[in-house]
């Protein structure tokens, strides 16, 4: 396989890595803290670009790429660094730390492997992996909560329950579905089996039982994007079976107020993300100069100064963290995410396969704009987003441009 620059990184050991701690925390071997989550998942990392850096560095690394990558990694540290100087706790300097992770994955996915290929059993065995991981954790939270499940009618809304099985909230659990959701459509695009289907539909039932609205809605917009571009039978279908689950949630008036307790939550409203998101942009009216980038600890201080806890938007996250030019950036990569869907649906038989990569990358722009899941960052659910949205796009276009010239030549 890596005779023909295929590459076998083992990515489901990574996957596989990056779960152990929330199941050491869970197990009360070691406290539930961010702190020793988001550094564990950096050790992690550091181990794996070490592992990729000696197998694959002399044959993939350019002169031209790496300069590209040099230049966005000092404006990066130098904004860690300004910041870093100032009086700060370990909690903060932990969050500080994943502006050197964002550097690594950046190194990694658009220097080492822009050019390069994944190999097929490479990337079967991370969706199985994802796939099992998946239905396990799945399994967890029924197993710890079906009581409640039992008596959902008597509980008084989505902020009085914590499905969450492992995690450390449901929010985070919900996350975690959707891209397990996007995965196992991949996995059953490219191997098809009875078994997926059923996967599919615990992670399903796992998600809306998180009520976190955020992935509700981000998974929605993937499944409707992606089914709707199937034949004209298929559409049909989808819209009937939509037609009908509205119907019995609106005749049936026990569903209805489930359904509004829960999903809709009419007295949370948007759980004040609108007021959140302006006044975060009036402060950055105040002070331009904070679009330079003002650190991960930096934008946490700001917060606390005008009163909020999150701000649950990805992008305002990355502009106040890094700066203008790596928000630049990183709208870019995740609209080359599109375009390399896009060639997939161009340049390929397979434009069924780009319609699912299309689908994702359009589902996580709109689940960036209600959470703060950053792709590049430290974490289990980012590099899953990192996977699926930008590293097997890529992949797939890498492959499909290699086989045009192939046909050329």
């Amino acid at each position: 396989m890596e005779g023909n620059g295929e590459l076998s990184m083992r990515l489901d050991r990574y996957f596989l890595a990056l779960t152990l701690p929330y199941f050491v925390m869970a197990l009360g071997i070691l406290p539930q803290r961010n702190n020793l989550l988001v550094l564990s998942s950096i050790l992690i990392l550091f181990l794996f670009a070490g592992i990729a850096m000696v197998r694959y560095g002399r044959r993939y690394v350019s002169a031209r790429h790496f300069a590209e990558f040099a230049a966005v990694a000092l404006i990066m540290i130098a904004v860690v660094l300004v910041n870093t100087f100032q009086e700060i706790s370990f909690s903060e300097f932990v969050l500080n730390i994943n502006a050197v992770v964002a550097i690594l994955y950046l190194f990694l996915v658009f220097v080492l492997f822009r050019e390069s290929v994944l190999a097929d059993t490479e990337i079967l065995r991370l969706l199985q992996m994802i796939q099992w991981m998946g239905i396990l954790l799945c399994v967890i939270n029924l197993g710890m909560n079906y009581r409640s499940i039992l008596n959902l009618s008597s509980a008084i809304g989505g902020y009085s329950v914590s499905f969450r099985s492992i995690f450390f909230n449901r929010n985070h659990f919900g996350s975690f579905l959707y891209l397990a959701v996007i995965a196992e459509m991949l996995y059953l695009r490219l191997r098809p089996n009875r078994w997926g289907w059923a996967a599919l539909a615990l992670f399903l039932v796992n998600l809306v039982l998180t009520f976190s609205r955020a992935s509700l809605l981000a998974a929605a917009v993937f499944l409707l994007l992606y089914w709707m571009g199937e034949n004209w039978r298929k559409k049909i279908w989808i819209l009937l079976l939509a037609a009908a689950l509205l119907a019995v949630v609106a005749f049936n008036s026990r569903l209805a107020s489930l359904v509004s307790r829960f999903v809709i939550r009419s007295d949370a409203g948007s759980a004040g993300r609108f007021s959140n998101w302006t006044a975060v942009l009036r402060t950055l009216g105040e002070h331009p100069l904070y679009s330079l980038g003002i650190s991960a600890s930096g934008f946490k201080k700001i917060l606390a100064e005008i009163g909020i806890s999150e701000v649950d938007n990805a992008f305002l996250e990355v502009l106040f963290t890094y700066g203008f030019f790596v928000f630049i950036l990183y709208v870019y990569i995740l609209a080359s995410a599109i375009g390399k869907a896009a060639g997939i649906i161009r340049r390929t038989a397979d434009a069924d396969l780009g319609r699912l990569f299309m689908a994702a990358s359009i589902s996580y722009l709109v689940y960036s704009l209600f959470e703060s899941l950053v792709v590049f960052e430290a974490g289990l659910q980012q590099w899953m987003a990192l996977m699926l949205i930008v590293v097997l796009p890529r992949s797939y276009a890498n492959r499909s441009l290699a086989a045009d010239k192939a046909m050329e030549a």
